[in-house]
């Protein structure tokens, strides 16, 4: 148990404090995938906020492309990878890439899911059910991936396995619908996961890798927790991880909750954290959701519900959140009041910008990104 500000370590990973800044997508980068200046101002900002640990957004493997999303899996993706790098240390943390294959979440027809099961019900995105050679090439691409990470610098690197991304919907009950050796039981469903793990660990060796760990989905018929601890087990064993990073949920409870008006609880996701912890004693679990205020999260590393602090929604609102709350600024922190603003805009392919923001935060932030993709209020003032 680590007081917040405080070294620490996950895994082999040694931090100046428990606290990380979690992967949060952006889509500043350009239309080619590669790094920009406005992505380097940003990490560089998240890092300069006191973080003990930043961990860079859902780069994408070779096969899982997106608009404005960092590439990762090629040698010309290095340089760019390599100023991120840069940036982050020069504040003084720890910076972990996170990789990522979108699955039906890629919103277009034809995307590679374990089933055809379409996101938000959405026939017109309808995913294609991977075959044996496509998991086989997909495992290969993510160990690709991982090692292009660590020739880049980076202290570790990080497999999305939540929100309803490629791994988290064939652990997934409601998304994976196969009946064959890759789905029905929770042993089989983790098959491919499990086959992810084993194809990077392999090819990075003993370099840190953390996992975006999904243990509850909230959705019917979806992963249950208990199910979600197993093979938290499972995987912990398999993978020897840095870190598990646990959520719950995937987008489309996420959209429901926003469509019905109501809020996140603050800590809403420590129940989960809390269940991994209390499953794995000896595995590093970063905590989440919306850990807002100093005393849950004192809260939660005293009670040994988790060893880190994950920081998303609440440091993009006000960067400042760990300074204040150590008492090195003053003035009132600026809270996330979970208007969903950053979430729309990820869904129209446009940059993020926190409703918070004041404009000349804003404008400063967005700076260098082309006309055409700013906010439409903005563009049509320009």
């Amino acid at each position: 148990m680590q007081p917040l500000f405080s070294p620490c370590t996950l895994g082999s990973l040694s931090v100046k404090n428990p606290v990380v800044f979690l992967p949060f997508f952006t889509a500043y980068a350009d239309a080619q995938g590669l790094v920009t200046d406005t992505l380097l101002r940003h990490y560089r900002r998240m890092a300069a906020s006191g973080v003990g640990l930043v961990v860079v957004e859902a780069a994408r493997i070779r096969g899982g492309e997106a608009p404005h999303a960092i590439n990762a899996f090629a040698s010309g993706h290095l340089p760019g990878l390599r100023r991120v790098v840069e940036e982050i240390h020069a504040e003084g943390a720890k910076a972990v890439l996170q990789i990522c294959h979108p699955g039906r979440f890629a919103f277009r027809a034809g995307s590679l899911a374990p089933s055809a099961v379409p996101p938000f019900g959405n026939p017109e995105w309808m995913p294609t059910a991977m075959t044996e050679a496509n998991m086989a090439e997909a495992a290969a691409n993510f160990a690709e991936s991982a090692e292009i990470v660590a020739e880049a610098g980076f202290d570790g690197v990080e497999l999305h396995g939540a929100t309803g991304y490629l791994l988290a919907s064939f652990l997934s009950p409601h998304t994976n619908r196969r009946t064959d050796g890759y789905g029905g039981s929770l042993e089989n469903r983790l098959r491919f996961p499990l086959r992810v793990c084993a194809a990077v660990r392999a090819r990075v060796g003993d370099f840190p890798v953390g996992y975006r760990f999904m243990a509850r989905e909230y959705v019917e018929g979806g992963l249950s927790l208990e199910e979600g601890v197993e093979a938290a087990k499972v995987l912990a064993r398999e993978l020897l991880p840095a870190y598990l990073s646990v959520s719950a949920g995937m987008y489309e409870c996420f959209a429901l909750l926003a469509q019905s008006g109501q809020k996140a609880p603050v800590g809403f996701m420590l129940p989960e954290a809390a269940a991994v912890k209390t499953a794995l004693p000896d595995v590093p679990v970063i905590a989440a959701g919306l850990l807002e205020t100093r005393e849950i999260c004192e809260q939660a590393l005293a009670e040994g519900m988790a060893d880190a602090i994950g920081l998303g929604r609440v440091l993009l609102a006000d960067p400042d959140w760990l300074r204040k709350t150590a008492g090195e600024l003053s003035g009132r922190v600026r809270g996330c009041v979970q208007c969903d603003n950053c979430f729309k805009q990820v869904k129209e392919l446009r940059p993020v910008f926190c409703s918070r923001w004041s404009k000349q935060e804003k404008a400063g932030r967005l700076e260098g990104i082309p006309v055409e993709r700013l906010p439409k209020r903005r563009a049509a003032k320009e």
